[in-house]
């Protein structure tokens, strides 16, 4: 977020996220540090007012992982200033022997890692220029979601391990194609964030399929079975074997119900010469 007011050269005069990340990687995070927390909470801010979507703290806590493990990318700046300024450091040659600002970034570094993944100054002097930023960010991200894992309830922790397996988080990194048909309306978009950050999104409503109590987070409406989601996956993947099946002059039947001795229940899709 920033703000147009024409000056541009200061940290209110348009303090974009590509600015900071310069910014944290040339400046040490003890002179820079007051600096970045007003911008990680106007980044919180300017969300809020765009998505009409109010977070608690712990869901901001997972708005700020990465899309891989089940976060928004809302990295907060002031938590990876160390990472990218010792990234720098690694990557110039710079020695902790020749920059006492070295000493302070490591320990903030350390405070925001799990114990094994600490470093120690002479890791950082004599480490290669593959140690990356990115490298020491995602050590960073790692024990936030651990700490996020382990407060949570085993209602959230399921949630998390879902929204973080491979590919969950395609849908937020595509381009909408409303042309097609491929996109989502501000009010659907709205609910699939709240689920995807653990928001609730029903208070007192009813399914109006099977007329059940809507639970607070929206997980009976993703699998009832009168119409939910989980119906309407398996309602098109019938549909389009059945379709295959028509064009390959199968002759196939939908919802066969007891159409042989041996074969009692239903078929969703019968091919009587398979």
């Amino acid at each position: 977020k920033t703000n147009h007011d024409g000056g541009g050269g200061g940290w209110g005069g348009g303090g974009g996220e590509c600015r900071l990340i310069h910014l944290a990687r040339n400046i040490p995070p003890s002179l820079a540090g007051n600096a970045f927390s007003p911008f990680d909470n106007e980044v919180r801010q300017c969300f809020a007012e765009c998505t009409a979507v109010d977070t608690s703290d712990s869901a901001w806590q997972q708005a700020q992982l990465s899309l891989s493990r089940g976060g928004l990318g809302m990295r907060r700046v002031s938590y990876h200033s160390p990472a990218a300024y010792l990234a720098s450091a690694v990557s110039s040659g710079l020695s902790y022997e020749v920059c006492r600002y070295l000493h302070h970034s490591v320990d903030l570094y350390n405070n925001l890692v799990d114990p094994p993944d600490s470093l120690t100054l002479d890791f950082v002097d004599n480490s290669c220029s593959s140690t990356t930023q990115k490298f020491l960010s995602n050590k960073i991200e790692d024990c936030q979601f651990r700490k996020l894992f382990n407060n949570s309830t085993p209602i959230d922790r399921a949630r998390l391990l879902s929204i973080s397996s491979p590919h969950a988080s395609a849908w937020l990194s595509v381009t909408p194609s409303p042309s097609i048909g491929l996109h989502l309306e501000p009010s659907e978009f709205q609910v699939a964030i709240k689920w995807w950050l653990g928001i609730p999104v029903a208070q007192g409503q009813s399914c109006t399929q099977c007329n059940a109590a809507l639970d607070a987070y929206g997980h009976h409406a993703l699998c009832c079975k009168l119409g939910g989601d989980a119906v309407s996956r398996h309602n098109k993947l019938r549909d389009i074997f059945n379709d295959f099946c028509h064009r390959a002059c199968l002759a196939p039947q939908l919802e066969m119900g007891g159409w042989s001795r041996e074969h009692t229940c239903s078929a969703d899709v019968l091919v009587p010469n398979w």
